[in-house]
């Protein structure tokens, strides 16, 4: 016996066109708001049975979790057992998926049943029960046939619209499959548009209250909520409970709007109603496609799940965790031996040392006119630290002599024109006869200790008691001619002699083409000047100068920089520019910037001499450097350059 009366009073066939059949006058399709007027009237005639049916759609999936809960904890009981709990953990998930999907359709019929029929929820709970599997067939392949059409995307969104009737159509009529489908797409036929429309007026009408209610919640719980952890569960809660709340309450306005929106299409176009084969062949045609490409699709996730899962097994285990075994104390190793520089290599590095200084104390003389009391007075703006004896480890003996200076150190076995023994350095140069040096003792080398400077007197005098105080030459005396100078045939600062010592090319004034010259490297940044790269940081030395890095040290350590313009103290000083004034020539670009952004001259305000200062010509687009407005490809290198290395 059907749970459907077929002679029901308020039968789909008779509702919302009785006025039209009774006068016998063509039927005018009802409004949104009368349809919607229609719904709340049904709504209210048996909120009860709606309102609990409802509660069914927040009550079937918390069983659900209740049954994979179970059986993940059987999982984990024959883990530990021994067992493997992967088929049982597998077989709890399905259960669970399946038994969402039977409660899901169950609830979804009831509440058709109710809209319909307005039924009592007792016996509409009985009708989804008996129409669940009629309802699931036909959503499933209302569900294959837009398989295919949603590749183009607008044809599934006509098609799903035009199916939106399938549940009160399989309800009321108790049509099944490809003919409820068909059914449901010939009502709406013609009225495609205006459902979409309503649907997502409706859509909207839940999603603001939806929203409201979040917002209220939040309120609420904010008000409610203790200090601490606690106050943001309570409003976590409260947020999640207020839209819920509204869910529960609009849920049955979606099954009741659809079933008005049916009887509206059956009172327009009639219940006498035959399927069309054709149309059914091509819903047909569709479903069985989008039934092919939804069994390749899970075959080939099974695939992907297999195959994941084999790869993970022959991937190899951990190694276990090592027996926590208390050591027998181990003596400490000790430290590696230092490399043993050789005689000639410790003369080269007390050569570049000296002249290190040397260049220090120029710069010092170039802007105090005077000389340090002691080498100390260089750190930091000079030097950003004392070289010391690569042997003995400690610092070259100076001292200041008047308006001069005198810088002791002894050779091993002598370096280019200097021979073994002790010299000195003064603001002429060096001094190439040696002073006597110590005799070395009994089967060793000649390992004289340079004596620390004594401290210079009240009055300057010589730091070596057996020189005479220097007395200046009389008037209109010659000054002395200076030593002859040592060959350099690349000009790059490094005599020929130390350039076969250093294994760089004496016809090359940049032997690794790092941008340095081999005489810069190899005196003042103290790099190799056979490797471009001395740090093995990935960076050309003459990069890292030029952006102001330490090349002999990876990383981002930087070179000292007084004035802070971007160029190092040293690359100022080897290249004429003063390390304390960031802006030499006033124009009010840093010298950083003009060397490496704008290319432009830091000593001259307007280096191209047109009478216009170097920034008033960049300002107005034109070239500092000459006539004519800036390039594309200049304002290009500009900008490039500005943002590699930064505006100073």
């Amino acid at each position: 016996m059907s749970l459907l009366p077929q002679s029901d009073p308020q039968a789909p066939a008779v509702v919302g066109a009785d006025e039209a059949v009774m006068a016998d006058e063509p039927f005018v399709f009802p409004g949104f708001g009368d349809r919607l007027s229609r719904t709340l009237e049904r709504y209210r005639s048996k909120p009860g049975t709606f309102l609990a049916l409802s509660l069914l759609g927040f009550a079937f999936p918390l069983v659900a979790i209740g049954i994979l809960a179970a059986t993940m904890f059987g999982a984990y009981a024959a883990a530990l057992t021994g067992a493997n709990p992967g088929a049982m953990a597998f077989i709890g998930l399905a259960v669970a998926i399946l038994a969402i999907a039977i409660f899901s359709l169950i609830q979804t019929a009831a509440m058709a049943a109710a809209a319909a029929f307005k039924i009592k929820f007792a016996r509409s709970l009985k009708v989804g029960s008996s129409m669940f599997l009629t309802m699931a067939v036909a959503l499933l392949l209302g569900n294959l046939v837009l398989i295919l059409p949603a590749i183009i995307v607008i044809p599934a969104i006509i098609l799903s619209v035009r199916f939106a009737l399938v549940v009160p159509v399989v309800i009321s009529e108790r049509r099944s499959g490809i003919e409820a489908l068909v059914r449901s797409r010939d009502l709406v036929y013609g009225k495609t548009a205006r459902l979409l429309l309503e649907g997502l007026a409706l859509v909207l009408l839940f999603a603001v209250a939806g929203g409201a209610m979040a917002a209220l919640g939040g309120l609420v719980g904010t008000s409610l909520a203790p200090q601490g952890g606690a106050g943001k569960v309570v409003v976590g809660l409260a947020v999640a409970a207020f839209p819920a709340f509204v869910q529960w309450l609009l849920a049955p306005l979606a099954y009741l709007y659809l079933q008005s929106f049916y009887e509206d299409c059956v009172a327009l176009k009639g219940q006498d109603w035959v399927m069309h084969p054709r149309k059914a062949r091509l819903y047909g045609v569709l479903a069985a496609l989008g039934g092919i490409l939804m069994v390749l699709a899970l075959a080939g996730g099974a695939w992907a799940a297999t195959r994941f899962i084999s790869l993970a097994r022959h991937v190899a285990p951990p190694p276990p965790a090592p027996v926590a075994v208390t050591p027998a104390p181990e003596p400490v190793p000790a430290p590696p031996p230092e490399v043993q520089l050789t005689p000639e290599q410790r003369d080269l590095a007390r050569y570049g040392d000296v002249n290190t200084i040397k260049i220090a104390l120029n710069t010092y003389y170039g802007e105090k006119k005077d000389y340090p009391d002691k080498l100390a007075g260089l750190m930091p703006t000079y030097l950003s630290s004392i070289p010391a004896d690569p042997l003995t480890k400690q610092p070259y003996g100076y001292v200041k002599v008047g308006l001069s200076y005198k810088l002791t150190f002894v050779l091993e076995a002598g370096v280019f024109t200097l021979s073994a023994g002790e010299h000195f350095l003064t603001p002429s140069g060096f001094d190439v006869e040696p002073v006597q040096a110590a005799p070395a003792p009994e089967g060793g080398q000649n390992t004289t200790v340079v004596p620390a400077p004594p401290a210079p007197p009240p009055e300057p005098v010589s730091p070596l008691p057996t020189e005479p105080t220097p007395v200046p030459p009389p008037a209109g005396t010659p000054p002395p001619e200076p030593p002859p100078p040592q060959a350099d045939a690349d000009n790059d600062g490094l005599p020929d002699q130390a350039e076969a010592v250093q294994g760089t090319d004496p016809a090359n004034p940049d032997t690794d083409g790092d941008g340095l010259k081999d005489g810069e490297e190899v005196q003042v940044y103290k790099t190799d000047p056979t490797k471009a790269d001395t740090d093995g940081d990935g960076y050309k030395d003459g990069d890292e100068v030029y952006a102001g890095f330490d090349p002999t040290q990876p990383g981002n350590a930087r070179l000292t920089d007084t004035d802070g313009d971007g160029l190092a103290d040293l690359y100022e000083t080897q290249h004429g520019l003063d390390p304390k004034d960031k802006d030499m020539d006033n124009d009010g670009l840093s010298d950083g910037d003009e060397v490496r952004v704008y290319k432009t001259d830091p000593t001259k305000a307007d280096t191209d001499g047109d009478g216009f200062t170097d920034p008033q010509e960049l300002q107005g687009g034109f070239e500092p450097n000459g006539p004519g407005p800036l390039t594309p490809e200049r304002k290009a290198q500009i900008a490039a350059d500005a943002a590699k290395y930064g505006l100073y």
